[in-house]
């Protein structure tokens, strides 16, 4: 719908500081181009990438878009994630951003610091492996692993991972935040010269709570810290 296109054209007007190259009609939906290479980045800018995904989903179900499922529709290593949205009753909504990196490590995009605080006695309490180092990175707060949990061939890393993250769902709950969706939006995969080629990041996880009051900015960069209006830079 036009509307909805029209959220979407602001956020993206408003928030991603390397703008629009492109905005028109592609077989009878609408495409928009935006400067830089967003989908295919690694380092603080897959931060921007997955801040203005946060953005468009808070602001979208701000205006009464609520995503109801991502799927996936290519095999292809370089594509991503599609998102379903439906009509529903607009409510104000504060989103984050938990992304997963490389193979041991979580950035929380626009999360608050009540939940950074949270989550960091959740993963100490629930990884066995342990925290190996804490960081601002990008504006925000990262942590990262001891051991492989994303990329582990060999060992239980993974499972450990895995174990991890179920308390990490558990602790949100119960503080009021739901999963919206878990996402693949970056392109950048390893190629492999023997044996077979595979993404460098995994599914990024977006949570999102009605009603809560958004991150204060008082100037400085917290732990978790994030403005109400932030922007992709």
């Amino acid at each position: 719908p036009s509307e909805a296109q029209e959220v979407v054209r602001n956020v993206l007007l408003h928030h991603w500081t390397s703008g629009l190259t492109g905005d028109r009609d592609y077989h009878g939906s609408r495409e928009f181009k935006l400067g830089g290479s967003p989908w295919w980045t690694e380092g603080a800018e897959s931060v921007r990438t997955r801040l203005l995904i946060t953005l468009l989903l808070q602001e979208l179900r701000d205006k009464g878009w609520r995503l109801v499922q991502t799927i996936e529709l290519c095999r292809r290593l370089n594509d991503k994630s599609v998102f379903v949205f439906a009509r529903a009753q607009p409510e104000s909504s504060l989103h984050w951003c938990l992304s997963l990196h490389s193979k041991s490590v979580l950035r929380f995009v626009n999360a608050p610091v009540e939940v950074v605080d949270a989550l960091r006695l959740v993963i100490a309490g629930n990884y066995i492996h342990g925290i190996k180092t804490e960081r601002v990175f990008a504006g925000y707060h990262q942590v990262r692993l001891r051991g492989r949990p994303w990329s582990s061939h060999n060992g239980n890393d993974h499972v450990h991972g895995r174990h991890m993250m179920l308390g990490i769902l558990e602790a949100m709950q119960q503080r009021g935040w739901s999963l919206v969706c878990s996402a693949d939006v970056s392109a950048i995969y390893h190629h492999a010269d023997s044996g077979q080629d595979y993404p460098v990041d995994v599914h990024s996880l977006w949570f999102g709570a009605i009603n809560k009051k958004p991150p204060i900015a008082d100037g400085a960069v917290g732990v978790g810290g994030a403005s109400s209006a932030p922007s992709c830079e």
